[in-house]
């Protein structure tokens, strides 16, 4: 299991001992989540975190490919599809695609390749990680891959 454990970045709601069913049911010990740069994060106040459609592009060693990254769930567990495609500065891109999963905590998302759905020859799974979430646009690095260097998506 690919990154078993670091998807649970939930919430703590419950009761100090000894408090009755009848009392404040206010969640206990959640912060806002915040960017690097310590201001609430754009996408965790969207109704829908950072949910939806994104599309833009990465840089890896075939120079410039196109991304749709669609990205379902809550903050706290983020299923996505990460499509990769050629552009027309890259037109001999191959096209795949492959799931992720992550979560986004304390305003930073990290999503884990974990099944293939159209692998091409040559091709691995890349892991992202957010370094700017704003209401329209990611922006972050691609991890655990040699030649790769970052992304840009915008909510579509």
């Amino acid at each position: 299991m690919v990154g078993a454990g670091c998807f649970g970045a939930g919430y703590f709601t419950g009761k100090e001992s000894g408090e009755s069913a009848a009392a404040d049911t206010k969640p206990r010990g959640v912060a806002p989540s915040t960017t690097t740069l310590g201001s609430p994060s754009a996408a965790s106040e969207q109704p829908d975190g950072v949910a939806g459609v994104w599309k833009g592009t990465y840089t890896c060693s075939q120079g410039a490919t196109g991304l749709t990254l669609t990205i379902e769930g809550e903050d706290e567990a983020l299923a996505a599809t990460f499509e990769f495609y050629p552009t027309s500065e890259n037109p001999s891109v191959k096209k795949g695609s492959y799931k992720m999963g992550g979560n986004v905590t304390n305003g930073r998302m990290v999503l884990i390749g974990t099944t293939w759905i159209d692998q091409p020859d040559g091709y691995q799974m890349v892991n992202i990680s957010s370094t700017s979430i704003t209401a329209t646009t990611i922006t972050g690095t691609i991890d655990t891959a040699p030649g790769c260097t970052s992304f840009r998506v915008t909510r579509s």
